[in-house]
């Protein structure tokens, strides 16, 4: 737990993670919205699962070149699995999704231009990383972005906490499978509520 919480914060000092630490009180959440369903994820639950990816990507015996986190739900996950892979190459690339006056529609994507990384490129191999594939718009839209400006990556393989089975995308590795209808709040954000 404390190199999880020292690796947090790394990575609010790199990466300017905003509302590391608040979380809102199961209870006020609830009232707000009492037809919402939430799952709240531990530290241990979240460390769990990404020790579940990191042991799925082993057995798989595929090598890759660099873990490209997205910005911000896969900055963690992403970070813990640089450690337990061999401390693979790390690289975030930014997204940002504009919610819907509810809080819980994805209405439009941006995605940055830039990737932030120390190596020349990304590698043939890329292992994207995200907490979760909802709607799966997201992580399709990064996976055309990088195949569009990176012409030396040859394949994308994805790792994400939570799948969502609506998804259009299939994740090669999952953490836990979750209903669609679930909330997720990992350990380091609040709860959109209105």
């Amino acid at each position: 737990m404390l190199e999880t919480m020292n690796n947090l914060m790394l990575l609010v000092a790199v990466f300017g993670v905003a509302s590391i630490w608040g979380t809102k009180d199961k209870t006020e959440i609830e009232s707000v919205q009492p037809e919402q369903k939430y799952l709240y994820v531990t530290w241990e639950h979240h460390d769990a699962l990404v020790q579940q990816i990191a042991n799925q990507i082993t057995e798989s015996n595929w090598e890759f070149d660099t873990i490209l986190c997205m910005a911000r739900g896969g900055s963690l996950a992403g970070l813990r699995l640089s450690h337990l892979m061999s401390d693979k190459e790390l690289a975030t690339i930014a997204t940002k999704s504009y919610r819907g006056r509810n809080g819980m529609e994805q209405k439009e994507l941006v995605v940055s231009e830039q990737i932030a990384m120390t190596s020349k490129n990304l590698g043939k191999r890329v292992l994207l990383v995200d907490d979760l594939v909802d709607s799966g718009i997201s992580i399709e839209k990064v996976k055309e972005r990088i195949f569009e400006r990176h012409p030396e990556v040859e394949e994308i393989r994805t790792a994400v906490l939570f799948y969502k089975c609506c998804s259009i995308h299939t994740p090669n590795y999952i953490g836990e499978i979750a209903d669609k209808e679930t909330w997720i709040v990992l350990p380091f954000e609040k709860a959109i509520v209105e």
